[in-house]
C-alpha cells in the first residue's frame, strides 16, 4: 500500500521469474477500466503472463472505490469518470508516488516506465503522459480517449500506441 493525500492506496505487483537474476527491468503501469479492479485487470489483460515470458515488471494500481451501492472503482482522468473525478481523487499523485516507490525498491530502469490502461484506465494513461512525461516513457491506452481538464503540455513528447475499435459502444472512437 501507499498513502497519498491521506488516502491509503493499494496495488498488485508482478515480478518476472528472472527478477533475481537480472537488472534494468522495464515497468508497465497497468490501469483497469472503470468498474474494474487490479485483480480483474491482471486476469483479463494477461499482462502478467506476457511480463513473465518477456522479463518485465508490471504493477496493477487499484482505483478508488465509490461510496455508491455498486462500489465501482474509477480513475480521475480529468473530465471522466464518476466518483474519482467528481471527488478530485489525486490519481496522478498516486501513480507518481507509486513509480517513485517502485524505482527505489526494485531493479527498474527509470527510462523504461510505461503506462497502459483500458477505457477509464486508458484515459488516466493519457493524463499521465500530459502531467508525468518526465517519468513515463510511452503509453499504450486502449478503448479510451483523452479527457483532461487542462491543456496537455508535457515537458517532452510522449510516444503513444492507441488501440480502439470503431465498434466500441462505450467510448466513442
Amino acid at each position: 500500500t501507499l498513502v497519498v493525500d491521506g488516502l491509503t492506496r493499494s496495488y498488485t505487483l508482478n515480478l518476472p521469474p528472472n527478477y533475481y537474476d537480472a537488472t534494468d527491468f522495464s515497468l508497465v503501469v497497468a490501469l483497469h477500466g472503470g468498474g474494474g479492479s487490479a485483480e480483474q485487470f491482471e486476469t483479463t489483460s494477461k499482462l502478467s503472463d506476457k511480463a513473465n515470458a518477456s522479463g518485465f515488471i508490471v504493477v496493477y494500481p487499484e482505483g478508488v472505490q465509490s461510496t455508491g451501492p455498486l462500489g465501482a472503482r474509477s480513475w480521475n482522468a480529468g473530465n471522466c469518470c464518476d466518483y474519482a473525478s467528481d471527488n478530485t481523487i489525486p490519481d496522478v499523485a498516486f501513480i507518481s508516488g507509486l513509480i517513485d516507490k517502485l524505482l527505489s525498491g526494485y531493479k527498474i530502469n527509470p527510462k523504461k516506465v510505461y503506462a497502459t490502461g483500458h477505457s477509464n484506465g486508458g484515459m488516466l494513461a493519457y493524463r499521465l503522459a500530459c502531467e508525468l512525461s518526465e517519468k513515463i516513457a510511452a503509453i499504450a491506452p486502449n478503448s479510451s480517449t483523452m479527457v483532461v481538464n487542462q491543456p496537455c503540455n508535457p515537458s517532452r513528447a510522449v510516444p503513444i500506441l492507441h488501440m480502439h475499435s470503431v465498434l466500441d459502444t462505450h467510448v466513442s472512437y
